[in-house]
């Protein structure tokens, strides 16, 4: 296996004083397209190539102590693979005991399992994955994405992908007229009090001990084009959609409604499902009239 595609792979297995296998591990990683093949500065590195990946897989069986299976893999793409990339993946994965450090990652996922905890994630709701066109330091488009399964999933859904709150908030102000009221107030937007004592941030870090068991998914889609100039007109359109859904059991009762402070599901096991959609739009279209006045536009 030479420069289009190659790969290397690692198995580990310890044995304990009375010759019992109490760890055996398979790690390995893969390159395509590599710049220089296989040879001592590739062996166990993703990152030389446009597109790589990794996988970590082991299974803990000490003498005295629970068996464990955990294992970790991800993708990862930049093209070019020199200098600024124009189509790359998004995530980025900080190194620990499971996996190395990593970004430009298309897909990252972690599984574990024990007596006590088992979870498949694929990226995070703070920490998605995805793929982006980038073009002269201009992020153009992308589509993110995370996928929860198991325990300590996060109990609430994340805010709206940042870019549509930007087209949401510039709205806020407009005078917008509705024949079901005032259209305006809903622009605007209406912040709930949070009852005390209880906390509404996302929880559900693995390890952590908090969270609930169920599953979450979401994902947003985004384009961003412009300013872009047909002389003597411009124009930018700007657009995201996005989605989320969150289905988990609260098995500490912290989840509270934030008007009655009631605990949703508490009929059917503390289970509870919430999600959101969303789509926004902002375009601009104008004249430039660069001739009589220096920067001057109409829109």
């Amino acid at each position: 296996m030479g420069k289009a595609y190659n790969l290397d792979v690692t198995l580990k297995a310890d044995f304990g004083t009375g010759g019992s296998l109490i760890h055996l591990g398979f790690k390995g990683t893969f390159r395509v397209m590599a710049e220089n093949g296989l040879d001592i500065n590739t062996i166990g590195r993703f990152d030389s190539s446009p597109l790589g990946g990794f996988v970590d897989i082991a299974m803990s069986m000490p003498a005295n102590d629970d068996a464990a299976f955990h294992g970790t893999f991800g993708v990862r793409l930049k093209f070019p693979n020199s200098g600024d990339p124009i189509i790359h993946g998004l995530g980025t994965l900080s190194a620990n005991e499971w996996h190395p450090a990593a970004d430009y990652l298309l897909v990252v996922a972690e599984f574990h399992i024990d007596p006590d905890l088992w979870y498949f994630n694929m990226g995070r709701p703070e920490s998605r994955c995805g793929i982006g066109l980038t073009i002269g330091g201009n992020r153009l488009f992308e589509i993110n994405k995370y996928l929860m399964i198991g325990m300590q999933i996060p109990l609430t859904i994340p805010s709206p992908d940042q870019a549509f709150i930007d087209i949401f908030n510039q709205a806020a102000g407009y005078n917008v007229e509705s024949l079901d009221g005032d259209a305006s107030s809903y622009v605007t937007g209406r912040q709930r009090d949070p009852l005390p004592g209880i906390d509404f941030s996302p929880s559900g870090t693995p390890g952590t001990g908090t969270g609930g068991n169920g599953f979450a998914m979401g994902m947003a889609m985004k384009l961003d084009m412009g300013p872009i100039a047909i002389p003597p007109f411009y124009f930018s359109i700007k657009t995201v959609m996005g989605f989320d859904i969150n289905v988990t059991q609260d098995q500490t009762g912290t989840r509270r409604c934030a008007g009655s402070g009631a605990i949703p599901g508490e009929q059917n096991g503390r289970w509870y499902a919430s999600g959101q959609i969303y789509c926004g739009l902002s375009g601009e279209f104008g004249l430039g009239v660069p001739y009589f006045i220096p920067d001057a536009k109409i829109s």
